[in-house]
């Protein structure tokens, strides 16, 4: 029988034929000879397809070898038989092993593969035959969830390489330390992860070199590093669309996903994962789907989306444990605990937390933070103030980094106003804020504008609290993110402040949906401290009012500078009223001469 298989023309036949052939078979004087024969084919179209696995024929021959993948096991069984007494089989066995590495990581094949490794490390064999083996077992162990026998291969895969002076698996070990690194210490990761770039670059290997700069790319941006991120990511882009590889294309897609979210690309997001999908759906490796899934579970969340997505990280987690790919599965519960606590379900989140947490750590100690962040929130959602405060300072004390050390100071900040600490809730958020819309991250700003608004009601000044909030609201309307992390805990407050019946409050929120970001948040700062602002002079006028005083002393009418500053003559009104009150000045001349520097009159009465 004959079949039209993805590697071309196959011939098959009945099982009862096949045994009765092995049975003729067996009866020659020298079987040996067919088996040997088997087996050099094999291991020519194994080796060849292993050293394309990786450049522009990867997908031809990745079908190649899932066409052959019962001759492949065949060849390896007979391989390893013989390992024992040859020498020259143990050799092939290690060639062998360290050409199906992409072979089988791409197809999932985890527990399969960690079985044949583990069977060539049984057997002595020539170094330079020894290191794709080597760094293979690295590779398959990372993506399995083991992590320190991966760290283990990648050492003794990099030792090898620096002994043969063999550059490719020199980088490709590096590549692989870096990537054990960051789940234990992002800061040394990244560290070896530029080694690993730089190796790459002088091996000329382009795998490597987009891989090492994805993983460094996904380094920065789970700690908050946006654009540094962005830029890894666009060198690696261009090589990942040369090569047409579907691994690379996918990561590619779900880490510019990831970045675009952060920085309040919503829209872009969502079209960035249609094409990770698509690319995703090219390979069975099953880390690739579930890292897809959080940045869908995220970006669906930010989106204001069906939240179904949490049960399907709860789906994917045990999914992880059942396929042997453990890469994915901390990150998986950590995100699923993070958007239990964030949509309000605190009951599930509690039971993960604490089912999860030590294992999580243990696995991903640079989770601990985010972790105990999505706590804190759950105890403050509770009323449970004193324990939301031992989680929030775990957060903050632990967070890896200055990023997301400014994400966690905000629910500080909130949690310190909650017990009535004024100013270190001030403190703490305008601090936290400043980082963070220097990061360019977006959704954790709006966060930070908001608890600040709520510190200012809190203070009694509600005009800077309603700036704030408007600020907030432009953010949104712009970033199309419709629900952020601490929105459950500050969404009354912030929907109070928007219903307040009182026109000056309704202008400053106004004044914050037009003013710049930089703007509001340089008020902000000169508005901070245990004195109110001032109420009178120069130091009261907001920066909005300010550039409302400079277009009405360059002639313009409230209508033209309504139209300047894309607001209605009405709210060009209230802000030449409030100039005028605090200015001191009764008309728009007087203000312009008190603009150029004249002294003002003293305040009407």
């Amino acid at each position: 029988m004959t079949d039209g298989a993805p590697g071309g023309l196959r011939f098959r036949m009945l099982e009862s034929v096949a045994v009765f052939a092995g049975e003729r078979l067996a009866e020659q004087a020298n079987p040996d000879d067919a088996s040997q024969q088997f087996l050099d084919h094999m291991t020519a179209l194994i080796i060849g397809a292993g050293v394309e696995l990786t450049g522009m024929q990867r997908g031809q021959w990745m079908s190649v070898l899932t066409a052959e993948h019962d001759n492949i096991s065949a060849a390896l069984e007979l391989t390893a038989a013989d390992a024992a007494r040859s020498p020259n089989a143990a050799t092939r066995l290690w060639e062998l092993v360290g050409a199906l590495t992409f072979y089988w990581s791409t197809t999932g094949r985890f527990r399969e593969a960690r079985e044949w490794f583990e069977e060539a490390l049984s057997h002595d064999a020539p170094v330079a035959s020894q290191i794709s083996g080597r760094w293979g077992a690295a590779h398959v162990a990372l993506y399995g969830g083991d992590f320190a026998f991966g760290v283990s291969a990648a050492q003794a895969a990099l030792a090898l390489a620096e002994q043969a002076r063999d550059t490719v698996h020199l980088a490709r070990a590096l590549n692989s330390l870096a990537t054990a690194t960051l789940f234990f210490d992002r800061a040394s990761g990244l560290s070896c992860s530029r080694q690993a770039i730089e190796a790459a670059e002088i091996a000329g290997d382009d795998w490597c070199l987009a891989d090492a700069l994805q993983v460094a790319a996904y380094a920065l941006a789970y700690g908050g590093d946006v654009a540094p991120a962005a830029e890894m990511l666009d060198r690696a882009h261009a090589i990942a669309e040369r090569l047409d590889h579907p691994l690379l294309l996918a990561w590619d897609g779900i880490g510019r996903a990831f970045v675009a979210a952060f920085a309040g690309r919503i829209t872009d997001a969502r079209t960035i994962l249609h094409s990770a999908r698509q690319q995703t759906a090219r390979s069975a490796d099953p880390n690739l789907r579930m890292n897809l899934l959080v940045a869908e579970s995220w970006i669906s969340f930010l989106g204001g989306d069906d939240m179904s997505l949490i049960d399907r990280l709860e789906h994917g987690r045990r999914s992880c444990a059942h396929e042997g790919a453990g890469e994915a599965a901390p990150l998986l519960a950590t995100t699923e605990v993070e958007l239990l606590a964030a949509s309000g379900q605190t009951d599930r989140a509690t039971m993960l937390f604490e089912s999860t947490f030590d294992d999580l750590v243990r696995e991903m100690p640079p989770a601990r933070s985010r972790l105990s962040n999505a706590r804190a929130l759950i105890c403050l959602q509770g009323g449970d103030l004193d324990a939301a405060q031992t989680h929030s300072t775990d957060a903050v004390t632990s967070a890896d980094g200055s990023t997301a050390r400014a994400v966690a100071n905000v629910l500080a900040g909130l949690v310190a106003l909650r017990r009535g600490d004024r100013g270190s809730a001030e403190s703490l958020t305008l601090t936290a804020l400043t980082e963070l819309v220097e990061a360019g991250l977006i959704p954790a700003a709006i966060d930070a504008l908001e608890v600040l608004a709520i510190v200012q009601v809190a203070k009694r000044d509600p005009i800077d609290a309603a700036r704030l909030a408007g600020a907030a609201s432009a953010q949104r309307h712009a970033s199309g993110i419709t629900r952020t992390g601490l929105q459950t805990a500050t969404r009354h407050d912030i929907h109070a402040l928007a219903a307040a019946d009182d026109a000056d409050v309704r202008a400053a929120w106004v004044e914050g949906e037009s003013a710049p970001l930089r703007e509001v948040i340089a008020h902000a700062r000169r508005s901070r401290g245990a004195q109110r602002r001032a109420t009178l002079g120069w130091a009261a006028v907001t920066p909005t009012e300010r550039r409302v005083a400079e277009l009405a002393a360059s002639g313009l009418s409230n209508a033209e500078i309504a139209r300047t500053l894309f607001v209605t003559t009405e709210t060009v009104k209230t802000h030449l009223g409030h100039l005028y009150s605090k200015i001191g000045v009764p008309n728009r001349a007087a203000l312009a001469s008190a603009l150029h520097g004249e002294q003002p009159r003293p305040p009407m009465t």
